[in-house]
């Protein structure tokens, strides 16, 4: 029976208060180590995936980034752990659950997790010895690679700008959105730390020096400006002994002023004018962001928190919200979006109009300002109030949080109050309450005193963030002139000091860890790895002859269900219409319902669940034969279930396609959307394309969610007017002959007690169904034009506005490879962690870099991320199979990548993963035989096997297909590597 923690010995700690969690059925306890001063918070619950975090307050006073330039080289080495990476040494031989490390504008994080007890204390002890005692101070080094430095080659080179952190923001910048969040922030609050960058601007980061980079360790990571965190099942004694003894004794408390202060208001709005790039000669028409953002309430206003975020989707979010309707009606941006953030001290509100015109800001502000104005006259819509409510508080107690262990996320959560007042760790725990004050609010005024504070406020931004064409180029320009003068500002010996510091650093990145480094880090052995694989929780049922797959599993009152509508009959010209229908159903009017009143209903009865999807799959049987299926997947409480089929059906039954002008503002959002998802995720925008020259798989990703899908549908919205008819027959085609009764398959996870709930429910769902089928048209869809099954060997290059590029190189397996492929498991954790880590990251600077092994797609390839090299980077992937065939691998080694590639596996999911996982398997045809016989392969794997998988990547140093998203200067210096160029969007 787990201690309860008020009771155990504190010794060296003073105790601070406690609190009943009532989210996790847990204790939480709040301390202060009475020599250091460091916080601790302790939240001991049943929870085995135990979660520490330590962090610090830290207030940059700069743009150079150097809270996150600390943040990445604290974890290159330590007095007790001097390899130049223990970080990765980890990651490559750990069950963790969670190892990464998190800037955030005010503070700096180091989360670990993990559901094995001794990883847990592994982890633990690394990163608290990284962050107190790292090795920044010996070797400069680390600060060059994972900061900045000047490279130097030869005596007539060019000098350049390299560095981790610095290619990653140039990446992060590239994407428009972020930016012009970095921009708000920065003009909302002018006089506090938030008015920098935490993450670093790039024209800012090389002004950092290696003193100043110091003096901020000196001065933020001490444990006096600590806040340390520990949830789960665990010996909370022992790990605050183990604390107290091996660090926290040895540290006297001390005066650190690190409080972030208030922003005073304005006394009255402000208009700012900034520009971001677009390429040369490119039309900047409907181009321009128009943002409208104030300042709010302060952290510990829990309830008006709630009560902002949930008026921020009824007003500006979510369909037909008033706000974002006026807008679009009166050609105000082609996408609204509103945004409430509470992660600063001040919390702020955004609304934003994409593919507006600068000349529409004066409009765009009267709009928002009349719209809400009437609303505080007529109220605030109750029912999409009481439907947002009551979405808010069905994710809140359902605590759906993916991968991500939920202890971390409630203890982020608790950072937002417990940075900025020690007695208020717990303030965002616990929140029930709050939802039935705000359900009573509905009858009073309180929502419409909100509305009131966000139109009234003086301290206001009015950002129109405008096209400038060329800006990347005339940047670029300046800085090559920048760093031209800097090299001739140099004497003969200093540019010759500069080639020997850049030779310096690369002999440094390429020295190996010593044995004796090594040995230092603590370690888990391959009988630490549970040997029996989770079995899918797939039981087959039938119910009136439809096959429903059921999972039995522990979803607390929630029925989680997916309706799998067979696409394969469908021809390949009209999958892309079949990704707009799915896009389109739910938002358009119904035969019972305006879309925002479908909205409500969806939102009220199913949270906003009630979602569409696709998915292409190939299986690895009978010729690997491709399959595709069109989704709808919902959540909702047992009682809710029928009246959330109810919508289903009538969104299925009853869409109306005759409202062209609502299906032309839903194409522009879509083409918006799109548009910045296939920038902001380059990696997989180039590794899913160049897969697509030879994947059925991926063609059907290519033509529903990638480049081929934004340039179709870019076309149909600038051709609306000519296009529309046939679109719309073409959707209606597509949903009478896909969504069919006799064409679908179930999957339900609930428990068994609650199916014959949903059994009713479906059934009846399905007689309707029926009847619905019988009144389809005949219908036709016209000429679709031939094309071949994948795209062949284009091997293109696509350009973006930014300095940055993601380099992919990919390859179909042969059928002989499959044999192999639990062995290429752990190579690609071998080659990820390792090989490409250091060559494609320490040296080369990217971001990231990985190896994608896939054996249910038959594909494997590398992907770079923020990477700014690319035929260095193209080198390095062909060099793989040599290296691989080359080294020293051990059985010692491959063990340390047998624990990596099983902490991946055996992350921890919650109910509704498991059935998702489940049923896909089930779709894949996988079985739980299937699945322990990898696993067994897996834990079995030799240094022989190892190589003998490496055979895939000497296949893709042969004939590897290429595709790069990135700088147009640096893809057109290496043109002929590519067989097209264009640009992205």
């Amino acid at each position: 029976m787990r201690k309860d923690i008020r009771n155990i010995n504190f010794e060296n700690y003073e105790y601070c208060y406690d609190k009943e969690v009532s989210e996790c059925e847990g204790i939480g306890v709040v301390l202060r180590h009475k020599k250091s001063g460091a916080r601790i918070c302790l939240v001991s619950c049943d929870d085995e995936n135990k979660v520490f975090f330590i962090a610090f307050r830290t207030t940059p006073t700069d743009s150079t980034g150097v809270a996150h330039i600390i943040e990445h080289t604290v974890l290159c080495g330590s007095e007790k752990y001097p390899l130049k990476d223990p970080f990765i040494e980890l990651a490559k031989g750990s069950l963790n659950t969670f190892l990464n490390a998190l800037t955030f504008p005010d503070k700096t994080m180091y989360p670990i997790a993990s559901c094995n007890d001794k990883d847990f204390q592994n982890l633990m002890g690394v990163y608290v010895d990284a962050v107190f005692k790292p090795n920044i101070y010996k070797h400069e080094e680390i600060f060059k690679q994972e900061g900045w430095h000047y490279e130097l080659e030869s005596p007539d080179g060019d000098v350049e700008i390299n560095g981790v952190v610095y290619n990653e923001m140039i990446g992060a910048f590239t994407s428009e959105e972020d930016s012009l969040a970095e921009n708000i922030k920065t003009r909302l609050y002018p006089d506090t730390t938030y008015a920098y960058c935490s993450g670093g601007d790039p024209d800012d980061i090389p002004n950092l020096t290696y003193e100043q980079y110091l003096d901020f360790h000196r001065n933020y990571y001490h444990p006096s400006n600590s806040y340390i965190y520990l949830y789960g099942n665990m010996d909370m004694e022992e790990k605050l002994k183990w604390l107290d003894e091996e660090y926290l004794s040895k540290y006297d408390a001390i005066e650190i002023d690190t409080k972030v202060e208030k922003q005073p208001r304005f006394a009255a709005p402000q208009t700012v004018v900034k520009t971001y790039p677009v390429a040369e000669g490119e039309d900047t028409k409907e181009k321009t962001y128009l943002s409208f953002s104030v300042m709010l309430n302060d952290y510990d206003e829990i309830k008006d928190s709630i009560a902002y975020s949930i008026l921020a989707g009824v007003l500006f979010g979510q369909q037909g919200a008033p706000v974002k309707q006026a807008l679009i009606d009166a050609g105000i941006g082609s996408d609204v979006s509103g945004y409430y953030d509470p992660e600063l001290r001040q919390a702020n509100l955004q609304i934003v109009a994409s593919q507006a015109e600068e000349s529409q800001a004066d409009e765009f502000v009267r709009i928002i300002e009349d719209t809400l104005r009437g609303i505080i006259e007529t109220g605030v819509d109750k029912k999409a109030l009481e439907s947002a409510i009551a979405a808010s508080e069905f994710s809140y107690r359902e605590a759906d949080t993916g991968r991500t262990p939920i202890g971390l996320v409630d203890g982020l959560n608790m950072m937002r109050t417990w940075l900025h007042d020690d007695n208020a760790a717990f303030a965002t725990c616990s929140r029930a309450h709050y939802y039935e004050e705000l359900k009573e609010d509905l009858n009073t005024d309180y929502f419409e005193g909100l509305v009131r504070n966000i139109l009234e406020e003086t301290h206001r931004v009015v950002m129109i963030y405008k096209p400038e064409p060329g800006l990347w180029a005339k940047k670029e320009q300046a800085l090559a002139e920048k760093l031209a003068a800097y090299k001739a500002s140099l004497s003969a010996d200093a540019v010759e000091a500069l080639i020997k510091d850049t030779e310096k650093l690369r002999l440094w990145q390429e020295e190996g860890e010593s044995p004796e480094a090594l040995a230092t880090l603590p370690s888990l052995a391959v009988a630490d790895v549970k040997k029996e694989a989770e079995k899918y929780a797939n039981e087959v049922r039938d119910i009136d002859g439809y096959t429903v797959v059921f999972h039995d599993l522990p979803t607390r009152g929630i029925v989680y269900s997916g309706l799998y509508f067979d696409m394969n009959e469908l021809p390949r010209g009209l999958w892309v219409y079949a990704s707009i229908l799915q896009s389109f159903l739910g938002s358009m009017n119904t035969g019972n319902h305006n879309y925002f009143e479908l909205n409500n209903d969806v939102m009220l009865y199913s949270a906003g669940s009630l979602n569409e999807g696709m998915i292409g799959k190939t299986t690895l049987h009978e010729g690997r034969p491709f399959k595709s299926y069109l989704t709808y997947t919902f959540k909702a409480l047992r009682e809710n279930v029928g009246k959330t089929l109810d919508l289903l059906y009538e969104i299925i039954s009853s869409s109306d396609f005759t409202d062209k002008k609502r299906m032309k503002e839903m194409l522009a959002e879509m083409v918006n959307s799109e548009r910045m998802s296939l920038i902001e995720g380059g990696s997989t925008t180039a590794i899913k394309r160049a897969k697509s020259y030879f994947s059925k798989a991926d063609v059907f990703y290519e033509e529903t969610d990638g480049i081929t899908f934004y340039r179709t549908i870019k076309d149909l919205l600038e051709n609306f007017d000519e296009k529309a008819d046939d679109l719309i027959a073409k959707m209606q085609y597509v949903l009478e002959r896909i969504v069919r009764s006799d064409n679908m398959l179930i999957s339900v996870s609930c428990r068994d007690h609650e199916y014959d709930i949903f059994t009713e429910e479906i059934k009846r769902f399905v007689e309707r169904l029926k009847e619905n089928d019988s009144h389809k048209k005949e219908r036709t869809y016209g000429v679709v034009k031939s094309v071949p099954e994948v795209y062949g060997p284009l091997n293109e290059a696509f350009t973006i506005n930014g300095g940055i590029n993601y380099c992919a190189l990919v390859a179909e397996f042969d059928e002989e490879d499959y044999n192999i492929s639990a062995a290429a498991s752990v190579l690609k954790t071998m080659l990820s962690y390792d090989y490409l880590w250091q060559n494609v990251r320490v040296k080369g600077g990217a971001y990231g870099c990985f190896f994608d092994y896939n054996r249910v797609d038959g594909s494997c390839g590398f992907v770079s991320y923020r990477d700014p090299n690319l035929s260095e980077t193209y080198d390095v992937y062909r060099k793989a199979y040599a290296s691989v065939m080359n080294s020293e691998i051990d059985q010692k080694l491959v063990d340390k990548y047998i624990i990596g590639t099983m902490s991946v596996q055996d992350t921890p999911m919650n109910p509704s993963a498991k059935g998702s996982v489940s049923i896909i398997a089930y779709l894949l045809g996988q079985s739980n035989e299937m699945k322990q016989k990898r696993r067994d392969e897996i834990l079995s794997a030799t240094p022989e096997s190892i190589k003998e998988s490496a055979v895939i990547l000497k296949r893709l140093a042969d004939s590897g297909y290429i595709c790069t998203v990135g700088n147009e200067s640096t893809i057109n210096d290496a043109a002929d590597m590519f067989g097209s160029i264009t640009s992205l969007v």
